[in-house]
């Protein structure tokens, strides 16, 4: 009977010590998005070096919205945050419970990355560059880099 608790407890003990190995890494993106908020008009990295936004972009206020209760506007701001957050949710119980996620699990993964290709897609169609999360950063390190170089090189 105690058998099969040991191996679960010594599979959180492993995620517990593998979620804090990896604390430099979430302090670095704390680090970057600070940096990025203040001097490149975004915390993004894509949005922060390119302009454009990024497939993941409004995901940060889904979440904020959903942590109010207010899941319209989740859905508005990132359609795929709440599937995004059942599938991770579900990989961590699988990886607890059995060690590793089913093999059917894979296209479900699959199947997230084509709804986001998708939805990112239609999000750059229907809302790019003027309305929020999908607009387009000027103060981006590409663009300024483009339009140094052109005010040098005028036509």
């Amino acid at each position: 009977m105690f058998t099969s608790v040991n191996p679960i407890k010594a599979r959180i003990k492993k995620a517990c010590h593998a979620f804090v190995d990896a604390w430099w890494v979430f302090l670095l993106i704390i680090l970057y998005a600070v940096f990025a908020h203040f001097f490149l008009g975004g915390s993004c990295l894509v949005a922060s070096t390119t302009g454009f936004p990024c497939p993941g972009c409004g995901g940060t206020r889904a979440l904020i919205s959903l942590f109010r209760g207010d899941f319209l506007e989740s859905l508005k701001y990132h359609p795929l945050l709440l599937p995004a957050l059942i599938i991770l949710l579900a990989d961590f119980v699988f990886s607890l419970v059995k060690g590793q996620a089913p093999r059917w699990f894979n296209r479900v993964l699959v199947a997230l990355a084509v709804a986001t290709a998708i939805v990112y897609a239609a999000r750059l169609i229907l809302l790019f560059p003027h309305t929020e999360p999908m607009k387009y950063n000027r103060l981006a390190v590409l663009p300024r880099v483009f339009f140094w170089i052109r005010s040098i090189f005028p036509s």
